[in-house]
């Protein structure tokens, strides 16, 4: 189940707090430096939303300024993408001599692992979506240049998403264990929908692509759907079962084959997780959209070299 882990500094000494905030910072990103430009005590909150190794914030920190060299960060946020939706203060980011400052009604990112300074005057409030660099962007959509630029989240999917991560933070709690690791997959798909929207125009991002990100979005939101199929798809897109063919079929993969092997990936997933022990294997494997348990046993062990059953014993 999606975990959810709670920060504050406002039990702490006054004089401790900005240091404790640097020290969370540090474990995240590595050895950063900074100072707080509070008039007064320094407070900072945050509740985190985790699901592997994708995680949706928001907080509330007061005046501050951060920075990171390249040379001082840590192996855990290598390959890390910050995706920030202010909504409320202002946020400056700076990378690579790019300067940007993010308002409500904005939006930007930026990848720790090349090193950045950012920086708040006043209090600001922030949804902060944190998520592995191939996951966000793929393989479509490269960050030299594009990385500490400013766009809107008040039109096309980046309004999506922006309400979609408001919305998922509030529901927390009624989150159940078979589907809080899906929201937070659909999260960060938007996220990258919206990456791919705002900047494919200055990267080597196509339609193309783009329409491929939807597509997989798609897919992924209706993996459970007995009825997904490429027609279907190819319906919803409003564009031909050749075309979706032609699009998602790269590097051999066909469109069949992603939407078999992620419904097994997540079957699997979902056998290992103790909250989940009470469902029979045959019921997990319906719930992703598997029709016919002999069928879905035998994919299973083509794929993992293991039955179903035996992959729950051994997890």
């Amino acid at each position: 189940m999606a975990e959810i882990n709670r920060f504050s500094t406002l039990d702490l000494p006054s004089g401790l707090r900005f240091k404790v905030w640097r020290e969370r910072l540090r474990r995240s990103f590595g050895d950063v430096s900074g100072s707080s430009r509070s008039t007064s005590e320094f407070t900072a909150w945050s509740e985190k939303l985790s699901e592997g190794d994708i995680s949706l914030s928001h907080m509330r920190v007061d005046a501050q300024s951060i920075e990171l060299p390249s040379d001082r960060v840590s192996r855990s946020c290598r390959s890390s993408v910050q995706v920030v939706f202010p909504l409320a203060g202002q946020f400056h980011i700076e990378q690579r001599g790019r300067n940007v400052v993010l308002s409500p009604g904005e939006w930007g990112f930026y990848d720790p692992s090349i090193g950045f300074k950012s920086a708040n005057d006043g209090p600001v409030e922030l949804l902060v979506l944190a998520a592995p660099r191939a996951t966000v962007l793929g393989s479509d959509v490269g960050l030299e240049g594009q990385t500490a630029q400013r766009f809107s989240s008040e039109t096309g999917s980046a309004r999506v998403a922006k309400d979609y991560l408001a919305s998922l933070l509030g529901a927390r709690s009624a989150l159940s264990p078979l589907t809080s690791a899906e929201f937070i997959s659909v999260a960060a798909q938007l996220v990258r929908l919206s990456i791919l929207e705002n900047v494919g125009q200055h990267s080597k991002a196509s339609q193309r692509a783009l329409l491929r990100a939807r597509i997989q979005a798609y897919v992924d939101r209706n993996l459970r759907d007995p009825d997904l199929s490429i027609d279907s798809i190819a319906t919803v897109h409003n564009c031909s079962k050749r075309y979706v063919h032609k699009v998602f079929s790269t590097d051999g993969q066909t469109l069949s084959n992603y939407i078999r092997l992620a419904r097994l990936e997540r079957c699997r997933r979902d056998l290992g997780r103790a909250e989940l022990s009470h469902l029979s294997v045959t019921e997990i494997a319906f719930s992703w959209g598997f029709q016919h348990q002999a069928h879905f046993s035998r994919v299973f062990r083509n794929h993992f070299n293991v039955s179903p059953s035996c992959c729950r014993q051994l997890t």
